[in-house]
């Protein structure tokens, strides 16, 4: 059985992360998404530490360069909160930069979670479909 390891996209500390979490044998690291916190969206210390999270392709483009077995891979992708052809750029990328990416989990529109999140990206579709 293998095991890993799934964490918020983390501080600037996380190659540091990557090369301890493949030192003790775990198989893959895997990275969430949040993209920005709106204002008045959630309680002040909670937005606080969700505002320090980094892009989770480039947080993993930086693990890939201090890891050599440990697989990498989103368990969170925002997708409606980015422009296809830009974040396709960058699964392109971490594939190739870590020989193979693990996994991109992907994250659609969940209404209730933070409203405020689906209503403030330029790149979020309508709350409702067309008749």
């Amino acid at each position: 059985m293998r095991f890993g390891i799934v964490k918020r996209s983390g501080t600037r500390h996380l190659p540091e992360v990557a090369r301890r979490v493949e030192e003790a044998g775990f198989e893959s690291l895997m990275l969430t998404e949040h993209s920005h916190v709106p204002v008045g969206s959630m309680p002040e210390e909670e937005a606080r530490r969700r505002a320090n999270l980094l892009d989770p392709f480039v947080a993993l483009g930086a693990a890939a360069a201090v890891t050599s077995r440990l697989k990498l891979g989103t368990a969170v992708c925002v997708v409606t909160h980015r422009e296809p052809l830009v974040l396709a750029k960058a699964v392109a990328t971490l594939d190739l930069l870590s020989g193979g990416i693990h996994g991109c989990g992907r994250r659609t529109r969940r209404p209730g979670l933070i409203p405020a999140c689906w209503t403030s990206s330029r790149t979020n579709p309508p709350m409702s479909r067309p008749s």
